[in-house]
């Protein structure tokens, strides 16, 4: 690493320390927000986390820049929970500050056991199942709630001081002026242009500072200021002497505990994941494997260790990890500086804390909410200058009338009952949403063997066979997660067919569980009753999701071969199948077939057979045994007796940095047909290679003895020519077909 790639780490750590320092202090102050007395430890607790929980995502994280902290959201939550908690103590009593403390830590360890649990079960691939309206909707009404909680602060509610309340207004509308110019893209623009940094980067540094100095100029009342606050070493025994005093009380609210602590673990789970995933699209940094469960198991082991030592929920979030890496930060030790930075301000400042003024904390906050609310505002400013010109205003507005419907639903839940509460109604009216959205919209694609055919090259009498009844054999493509909403959609296109086979192609399905593989083993159980319809599966993959999936619903057990790696091969499986029950067999593997049996000479009478059969040279191969290889001349065509030989092109598949050697199947020839004459014609060399699927026999033409059958006996090797073009012909036209078909079906 260069010095230059050094400087930028360190500073993009100390950048990021800085600003992360305001909205700690924020969530401090939040957490105990309705216990005076408490402030102390709200204020330790933001800073513990805020180390721990960024020392834990520099040891265990999806991405190197992903710094972990106290969140707005989660402070929220648990500050919600403790107040409704304190209100339900009807006895007065005198250790209600220290139960109070031992449920916060308490509900951090839950949180991360929960996180943990997340991680295990793999929740956080559901992240990509939310819409963007939904996370918008819950996203927006929390930050209106943070913003509500903070105007009695700013309005000073608590003096007649008018013209502190006006300073207090005026600090407020100055700071969220000024924060907010990042989004005026024109002013940016012409900040930028003007100036040789990107100002807008350390504007959390500057504005709260700026809105100190003008709080000072014109006020020193200490009431509107943090007070005594002192941040102290973790102090575990302490702790555990306040938990085991609470003991009694806190088995009292064990369900009050859990569902809060549920409601905090997945608002910081979803904001780690977002976090990480923003940060996965930068293109100058080098980005891991989008592995949510070891992002989950780095976040759960974070809460954890923050709880133990009295910090407050910990989460990675955009905030922190983007400053990062604007200001420059591209590795790890980026993260490195700033933990140290952070951790030498508290002990260099820690004196000075104290003076600290409320609103500049409190603006901070009603900033966060303002960020957190302008995307659904945004939303709707663009969707409706979308909208006034579609046609199809009812599709348009959907995403905004769904969004609001999340927000009134949460805000009407939060006034009637808490925070929490109104969390869990929101995630669960969302998800109603999105299972009514999925159950609307699923439409599975269907397709039969006259429109797509497999890999393998039959004879004459089979592909005919095949063509005429195509219809027996249907393939349905299933598309997204398979779960109790899409049962009925599955079942009504199930027997809509009229196929005696049925493949599901499962190419598509991005989700699946035990409950998804019973829903589609009672629907097949059904129609097997009902029709006798026969069910194959393709794209299962041994070990994978689908996979145990399927088995554990006794759909497809390894020693039954009724699922296939690829469609390919399952479309070959049902077309034998087909063929055997309609008395049609090629030729069984030790069944040795003459020239006379072949397509190819079915213009050529005896005579003109025979003298072919002087031009062909008889040859043997054992099983696995190459015909040709790629890169081989092509100076033989070969007439396939018996058996069959699939072809294969070796390539390169690349998976994120890694490369691997695959074979893809190009065709597979049954007994009876030619093997090699395109390559022999064009006379190039081999591009694939072909090999033997069982010990075969074969009649080989080599091009030397093709020249001299062309010079001898012309009109003989003119009929052969012409069955070659009526082959190749045909297969083009198949191929065109299938492009067609395919092209509209995806």
């Amino acid at each position: 690493m260069s010095i230059h790639h050094y400087k930028s780490d360190i500073i993009g750590g100390i950048i990021s320390a800085l600003v992360s320092l305001p909205l700690a202090l924020a969530c401090g102050l939040l957490l105990f927000s309705g216990f005076p007395e408490l402030q102390q430890f709200g204020i330790n607790a933001a800073f513990y986390t805020a180390i721990i929980g960024t020392l834990v995502t520099l040891f265990i994280s999806n991405h190197s820049l992903q710094i972990g902290g106290p969140l707005v959201v989660t402070a929220l939550i648990l500050s919600d929970f403790l107040i409704s908690v304190s209100s339900k103590i009807q006895v007065l009593n005198p250790d209600i500050l220290t139960l109070i403390f031992s449920l916060m830590f308490v509900c951090v360890i839950v949180t991360g056991l929960i996180q943990l649990i997340f991680a295990y079960f793999k929740i956080g691939n559901l992240i990509k199942f939310l819409p963007s309206s939904v996370t918008k909707g819950i996203s927006t009404t929390i930050g209106i709630i943070i913003i509500v909680k903070q105007l009695p602060i700013v309005f000073n509610v608590e003096s007649k001081n008018i013209s502190e309340t006006a300073l207090l207004i005026f600090i407020t509308v100055i700071m969220l002026s000024l924060l907010l110019l990042k989004n005026f893209n024109s002013i940016k623009e012409l900040v930028n242009k003007r100036l040789p940094f990107n100002i807008f980067v350390y504007l959390p540094i500057i504005v709260p500072i700026l809105g100190g100095i003008i709080f000072f100029l014109f006020s020193s009342n200490s009431n509107l200021m943090l007070g005594n606050v002192k941040v102290e070493l973790p102090n575990l025994n302490y702790n555990y002497e306040s938990f085991l005093q609470s003991l009694t009380l806190i088995k009292a609210f064990l369900p009050e505990i859990f569902l809060t602590s549920f409601a905090i673990a997945l608002m910081s789970s979803l904001s780690s994941l977002l976090s990480v995933n923003l940060l996965n699209n930068k293109p100058e940094i080098k980005s891991s494997k989008n592995n949510t469960s070891y992002e989950l198991y780095g976040q759960g082991l974070g809460n954890i260790l923050s709880g133990l030592f009295g910090g407050m929920p910990s989460a990675g979030t955009e905030a922190r990890s983007l400053v990062n890496f604007e200001a420059g930060g591209r590795t790890r030790l980026s993260v490195v500086v700033n933990v140290i930075t952070i951790f030498l301000f508290i002990f260099i400042f820690n004196d000075y804390l104290t003076y600290i003024p409320v609103i500049i904390l409190s603006t901070m906050l009603i900033f966060t909410g303002i960020v957190m609310s302008m995307p659904t505002f945004f939303m709707v400013k663009k969707l409706y200058k979308n909208c006034s010109n579609n046609t199809k205003k009812q599709n348009c507005i959907k995403d905004v009338f769904y969004s609001f419907m999340i927000i009134l639903v949460m805000l009407i839940t939060a006034f009637i009952s808490d925070i929490t509460i109104a969390i869990v109604f929101g995630f669960a009216f969302a998800s109603l949403l999105f299972i009514y959205e999925t159950m609307k919209n699923s439409n599975f694609n269907i397709l039969n063997r006259t429109m797509i055919q497999s890999k393998r090259e039959r004879t004459t009498k089979a592909r005919e066979f095949l063509q005429k009844n195509g219809k027996e054999i249907s393939i349905i493509e299933l598309d997204g997660s398979i779960f109790f909403g899409t049962a009925d959609i599955l079942r009504k296109t199930i027997n809509s067919i009229d196929s005696k086979y049925i493949i599901l192609d499962f190419k598509k399905v991005t989700e699946i569980d035990i409950t998804g593989a019973d829903i589609i083993k009672q629907v097949i159980d059904e129609n097997k009753i009902d029709s006798k319809k026969s069910f194959i599966f393709s794209h299962i993959r041994f070990g994978d999701d689908t996979y145990e999936a399927l088995c554990s619903a006794d759909i497809i057990m390894p020693e039954v071969e009724n699922w296939y790696e690829y469609t390919d091969l399952a479309l070959e499986f049902a077309e034998n199948r087909l063929l055997k029950e309609n008395d049609i067999v090629e030729s069984k593997y030790n069944q040795i077939i003459d020239l006379d049996s072949m397509s190819v000479a079915r213009n050529l009478n005896k005579d003109e057979q025979k003298i072919l059969l002087g031009y062909l040279d008889e040859k043997k191969f054992s099983k696995d045994e190459y015909l040709y290889k790629e890169n081989d001349e092509s100076d033989c065509i070969y007439f396939l007796r018996n058996g069959s030989v699939t072809v294969w092109d070796e390539h390169e598949e690349y998976f994120y940095e890694n490369s691997t050697t695959s074979k893809t199947r190009r065709v597979t020839y049954s007994a009876g047909v030619v093997v090699g004459q395109m390559a022999f014609f064009e006379e190039k060399k081999q591009s694939v290679e072909a090999v033997a699927d069982c010990d075969i026999s074969t009649y080989v033409l080599t091009r030397v003895k093709f020249d001299k059958l062309l010079k001898e006996y012309p009109l003989v090797a003119q009929d052969l020519l012409l069955e070659f073009c009526k082959h190749l012909s045909r297969r083009l036209r198949e191929i065109t077909y299938e492009v067609q078909v395919l092209e509209r079906w995806q």
